[in-house]
């Protein structure tokens, strides 16, 4: 899949019209499609080696770039002295959406 083609899936997925974000999720989107890839053990190719990602894969894509594309992941955060705690791992209901496509892998 082209890159570009990934990055305006995900931009329809997350409901981004202007190209603020364009940059950012041209590096991003594939990188976390290949995490999709690498945890289903999946290449997502039909019989004929093209590429085909399912919807959902996508829809994880957009919502992993979303997670990692500002505050998202804040989990705690405090006035006096100033604290923030990110959440940097994806929460399980976006992997979750990965779970139909994992193929058994043997060693």
């Amino acid at each position: 899949m082209e890159t570009a083609t990934l990055v305006e899936k995900v931009k329809l997925r997350l409901g981004i019209t202007d190209t603020k974000h364009d940059e950012f999720l041209q590096e991003v989107a594939p990188d976390q499609l290949d995490y999709a890839k690498a945890y289903t053990n999946n290449p997502f190719t039909n019989d004929e080696g093209v590429e085909v990602i399912p919807g959902p894969v996508i829809l994880f894509v957009a919502k992993a770039c979303e997670f990692n594309m500002g505050q998202t992941g804040l989990r705690s955060r405090s006035m006096g002295e100033v604290s923030y705690s990110y959440e940097i791992d994806l929460p399980k209901g976006i992997i979750k959406l990965l779970k139909p496509y994992k193929r058994v892998k043997f060693r």
